[in-house]
């Protein structure tokens, strides 16, 4: 469970409770900051929507997950490490699934949980000891994105205790992406390729920005001195 001693801590708790059991789209902030037992003040000094909480709420399972990683063992692969890293998450999941399934139907979007979700994925990354950083790194986050898309919409289905479904279909996705684990293939050239490319064309920029500061630069400084006959004295 996620750790509730602070304000946003409850609200998310409770953003969460509301959506076991009514319609994502009908909950107000109002109604968090009643479950809560918070005042809408003190509730809106911690965020203005409830995606603000939503992406709260997977900060609180960030930090849950982080307190269970363990040291890796020499034989482990890291498909091995991040699967267990999935699979952690899933658990700390199981109390919000009926919330979690409900806020999935709604197909809720919003802009303010991208970072939420990059943070997420790159947690999960670190939990296994997975570098993310530089091209390689946004292949393995961009692969990773994709493998655990698809079976969290696996995990909110899977009925059996053992989620036999959910293991399966992860081992299966991870297993077809070890290209991208390892920092692979097109997407890390893709990658590295926009970096480059970025900085010839912030290159390109600076340079048209000084170029001007040279024109401006006043005739009388950079013209010919002429003596009183106008002729050049420099002939």
């Amino acid at each position: 469970m996620i750790e509730t001693s602070t304000y946003k801590g409850r609200a998310a708790a409770a953003m969460m409770r509301l959506a076991e059991t009514r319609p994502w789209n009908e909950i107000a902030l109002l109604d968090i900051a009643a479950e809560a037992g918070i005042s809408l003040e003190d509730l809106m000094r911690e965020g203005r929507s409830k995606a603000a909480f939503l992406g709260a709420f997977a900060e609180l399972i960030n930090a849950e997950q982080l307190k269970k990683v363990a040291p890796r063992a020499a034989s482990d692969t890291p498909r091995d490490r991040l699967f267990d890293a999935v699979m952690t998450r899933f658990d700390l999941l199981a109390p919000y699934r009926a919330a979690l399934k409900r806020i999935e139907a709604s197909a809720y979007l919003a802009p303010e949980l991208i970072r939420p979700a990059l943070a997420m994925h790159a947690t999960l990354l670190a939990a296994a000891g997975i570098p993310a950083e530089g091209p390689q790194g946004a292949a393995r986050l961009a692969g990773l994105a994709a493998v655990y898309s698809r079976t969290f919409r696996t995990w909110l289905e899977d009925d059996d205790p053992g989620l036999a479904k959910t293991m399966a279909a992860l081992d299966r996705r991870l297993r077809r992406g070890e290209r991208w684990l390892r920092g692979a293939g097109d997407l890390a050239r893709a990658g590295r390729s926009f970096i480059e490319g970025l900085g010839r064309v912030l290159a390109g920029r600076k340079q048209k920005t000084e170029a001007p500061a040279e024109a401006s630069k006043p005739a009388a400084a950079t013209a010919t001195p002429t003596n009183g006959s106008g002729t050049s004295t420099a002939s």
